[in-house]
């Protein structure tokens, strides 16, 4: 609040000056040019021109000192501290924090999770294990709290009530850019970089966006490199117009598919995939199913969907309702128990089988 206050004090000092000259010049040039209007040196005509040119550029002057006297020198020491603050704890939190090296196990324990600014829990008391070379489906309607099961999972959204233990130690116990390293993530709200194609995918995992070979390998898994044939430069190509006209517009469906690929990037152990079908059709999903197995070879993953697709390619399944795990266990055993799988199952179950 201190430094609040100092920079408003000081801010509205230097605006006060200029806004002062402004208008001593302003009154000044108006009782010159009258006196030039009574000695006929100047025509009603000339003063009215004179007169709104001279406001206007006062207007526009002074759009300029709010600017350099407004704020922006705020904005930009703040800005400077703000980086000096993350970098030093970053360094000073993971300094103190065990390494980690490879993945073993990751267990929720009551872990409970509410967004800023809601009354309600978009995760109430999961309970969640997760095993190496296990692949998990977590199902459940939009808005059952599937997608913030997952960030929580993977070290995005901290502030959480519970425990998770990764490889039997507290999460937060743990250096948090190992962690990070250890997931492969794509989410169903990405961002669409206009940059280059390798950029795209290389940014999934960044130490390797120069390797042309690890970005066409995941490319592939990612079912993105057929994209990759109809661009003008290849992996050279920029994606998006928003920074140059020449660039390739691609659909949310191919998009899907450049995010897809980022996950792959690097071979990590954890792949976490957010509705990764969501905008493709059943043809391109069975497709991608069909590779699915061979991708993720001893490795592990978690499948998040409203979709029945990935379910039969999972150890086990989590059913999720209004932010609660509500059903868990084999693709065989939900459906002996009728519940809530079993409905979505019978819902869609035609749609696979046409195919």
């Amino acid at each position: 609040m201190d430094e609040k206050i100092r920079f408003e004090n000081k801010s509205l000092f230097l605006s006060l000056i200029p806004d002062i000259i402004q208008k001593v010049l302003s009154g000044i040039l108006t009782v010159y040019f009258l006196r030039l209007v009574s000695l006929n040196k100047m025509s009603i005509g000339d003063f009215t021109f004179l007169f709104g040119m001279m406001m206007t550029l006062m207007a526009e002057s002074n759009k300029i000192i709010q600017i350099i006297t407004g704020d922006l020198p705020e904005n930009i020491e703040y800005i400077e501290r703000f980086d000096e603050f993350i970098k030093n704890t970053r360094k000073n939190t993971n300094d103190a924090r065990e390494g980690v090296s490879e993945f073993d196990e990751i267990k929720l324990k009551s872990v409970s999770y509410k967004y800023p600014n809601q009354k309600g829990y978009a995760l109430k008391s999961a309970n969640f294990s997760l095993r190496k070379g296990e692949v998990i489906s977590i199902l459940g309607y939009n808005g059952s709290g599937k997608t913030t099961l997952s960030k929580v999972l993977c070290g995005l959204l901290e502030d959480y009530e519970g425990e998770i233990i990764l490889n039997g130690k507290n999460l937060k116990d743990l250096n948090q850019e190992d962690v990070f390293r250890l997931f492969g993530v794509g989410f169903q709200e990405f961002t669409r970089y206009s940059l280059t194609m390798k950029e795209n995918v290389g940014v999934g995992k960044i130490e390797y966006i120069s390797n042309s070979d690890k970005i066409l390998q995941a490319c592939k898994k990612g079912g993105a490199d057929t994209i990759i044939d109809k661009l003008p430069n290849g992996l050279d190509s920029i994606l998006g117009k928003e920074y140059d006209s020449n660039g390739t517009e691609l659909s949310r469906g191919e998009w899907q598919k450049i995010v897809l690929s980022r996950a792959y990037m690097g071979n990590s152990e954890i792949l976490i995939l957010d509705e990764p079908t969501a905008s493709v059709d059943p043809i391109q999903e069975m497709e991608l199913l069909a590779n699915f197995r061979n991708n993720i070879e001893n490795k592990t993953a978690i499948l998040i969907s409203h979709r029945i697709g990935f379910a039969k390619l999972a150890d086990r399944i989590y059913f999720m309702e209004n932010g609660e795990i509500i059903e868990s266990g084999s693709h065989e055993q939900l459906l002996q128990t009728k519940g809530r799988y079993y409905e979505l199952y019978e819902n869609q179950k035609m749609i696979y089988e046409a195919q």
